[in-house]
Order: structure tokens, then sequence, then C-alpha cells
């Protein structure tokens, strides 16, 4: 018998807002790498890291695009909070 391991996804208003400020093609490989998140792997992406001392608790690599989410691993939902250009704070 297999597990289910869907997730759910769920947005902050802010990183909707964040999402419509974005070119439309970055938009469309945003989308694809948050879709991903709906069924995780046994290990997270390479471009998926944990972040330590940060308001959120996980850090996406997707091209100079970086989404910040958390993840409730107990209830298997992935809150997006922040989308945003690569910079000294987005790191």
């Amino acid at each position: 018998m297999s597990k289910d391991n869907t997730h759910k996804i769920t947005w902050t208003n802010k990183a909707q807002k964040d999402l419509r400020k974005i070119p439309i093609n970055n938009v469309k490989q945003i989308l694809i790498k948050i879709d991903e998140l709906e069924h995780p792997r046994n290990k997270w992406s390479k471009k998926i890291e944990k972040l330590a001392k940060h308001q959120y608790d996980y850090r996406m690599r997707v091209g100079n695009y970086r989404v910040m989410f958390d993840l409730n691993k107990t209830a298997k939902i992935v809150h997006i909070e922040k989308i945003g250009k690569r910079d000294g704070n987005t790191y």
C-alpha cells in the first residue's frame, strides 16, 4: 500500500502580488517548480535549501528568482510566502 504523499499548496497575498510583477516567461517556470512541491520525492531538489535563522523555512531557486516557503509536514501543506528576484536580500 502506498502512502499519499501529496501536499497542498497555499499562497500568501504577498506571494500572489509578487508573482504578478514577474515577466510571464519566468512566471511559467516558477509555477512549474511550485507544482512539483505538491508531490515531493524522498529528497528535496538541490535547488531547495532549508534556511536557518530566517523568517521562512525554505528557499527554492528558479533561475534568477527565489521562492520562499514554509512547510507543515504534519498537515502536508506548502505555504508560498514570497517570490523575489535574486539580490542581496533574497540571496
